[in-house]
């Protein structure tokens, strides 16, 4: 029989085995247990040229005159502006339901912020003693366990109830390090009272969605949206949407190529550390994003733990460029992409700190 200590340290190291599978079946999931690439294709009636990727304007460095001319007439239907959690995701024979996920769509933007349920437990059990303060604060493993995550912002463009998401700002784009994603991340919404399901656009041998996500509803509807962007060097996008809020913002610089593309970050941080390269898996995690309730604009979910319990504009980096943007948040300076019409009806969708520039 096992003693207290013993099972503790079992239990310990079941919970970081479990937040180190999770980007693989994260992965599992999303691609219908690795199909989707056969799945999407023109004889089956499921055609798409490069420009239906979602990393296609960042690849070739256009995402904001792409993003200007698409989102004049393509935004989603009403019922989807908000924020909303994701209870279940389910594909490829696996299901995911311990994620602390939220996804904020306004008429313009969204930003979506995945992280595991047990990150925190995983990495008190890897350090064993006070949490890490900073990245350079942070061990391999730790390191490890901070790679399974994953976030991304962008442009939603809608037909009807279906959506093809392209990406200004996300986690697993790093060329040379991280192969490009291969298929759209296109998708169809269905409606219900307080909640809605998003399925795969391209379906498998049996005519079924191959992966499906279930979204309840988050904060308040018809709260109001804004949609900021990044006026400086450093891309950025804050939403605020169902009286919540939410940001995602680039890393400062592009991770140094290695040679090979990993199917996700995780996987590149790993390859990175087994290689010595502590820096390069450090890069890889110093994209930042997380989100909170606009009611106290405290970040309550980050990427980084650290960033947690902050005003989300101490939690914002400078984003350079000083000079230029429509709205200050601490130090980080935004043109503005979508707002209401009143003044007063914007700044009140903002933190009080909020300045116009």
């Amino acid at each position: 029989m096992l003693s207290g200590r013993a099972m503790r340290r079992a239990l310990s190291a079941s919970v970081v085995d479990d937040v180190l599978a999770w980007s693989a079946l994260q992965g599992h999931i999303l691609s219908g247990g690795g199909r989707a690439e056969t799945f999407y294709s023109a004889s089956r009636g499921f055609p798409f040229a490069d420009a239906d990727l979602p990393h296609h304007p960042l690849r070739r460095g256009t995402t904001r005159d792409a993003f200007d001319a698409r989102r004049r007439d393509r935004g989603p239907p009403a019922w989807v502006v908000g924020a909303w959690e994701r209870p279940a995701f389910v594909g490829g024979g696996a299901a995911a339901t311990r994620d602390r996920v939220r996804n904020l769509i306004t008429n313009t933007l969204f930003v979506d912020v995945r992280t595991p349920v047990d990150r925190d437990a995983a990495l008190a059990a890897a350090r064993r003693g006070a949490p890490p303060a900073h990245l350079a604060d942070c061990g391999d493993l730790e390191l490890r366990l901070l790679a399974r995550q994953h976030a991304f912002a962008g442009f939603g463009d809608w037909d009807d109830a279906t959506c093809a998401r392209h990406h200004c700002v996300d986690w697993n784009f790093a060329p040379g390090r991280v192969a490009p994603r291969r298929v759209p991340n296109r998708w169809r919404a269905e409606r219900f009272e307080k909640s809605w399901t998003e399925w795969s656009h391209a379906t498998d041998d049996f005519g079924q969605s191959y992966y499906s996500e279930l979204w309840r509803r988050l904060g308040t509807p018809d709260a109001g949206a804004v949609a900021l962007r990044s006026a400086g060097h450093r891309d950025a996008v804050v939403v605020v949407a169902g009286g919540c809020f939410a940001y995602a913002v680039a890393r400062p610089a592009a991770p140094a190529p290695a040679g090979e593309d990993a199917a996700h970050v995780a996987a590149a941080v790993d390859a990175a550390l087994a290689a010595g390269d502590v820096a390069g898996a450090r890069g890889l995690l110093s994209l930042e994003a997380g989100a909170g309730d606009a009611a106290t604009w405290t970040v309550s979910a980050a990427l980084h733990p650290w960033d947690e319990g902050k005003p989300l504009t101490a939690a914002l980096p400078d984003l350079g460029g000083a000079a230029g943007g429509d709205v200050a948040l601490g130090d980080a300076r935004f043109d503005v992409v979508e707002r209401p019409d009143d003044d007063a009806a914007f700044f009140a969708l903002l933190p009080p700190e909020a300045a116009r520039l």
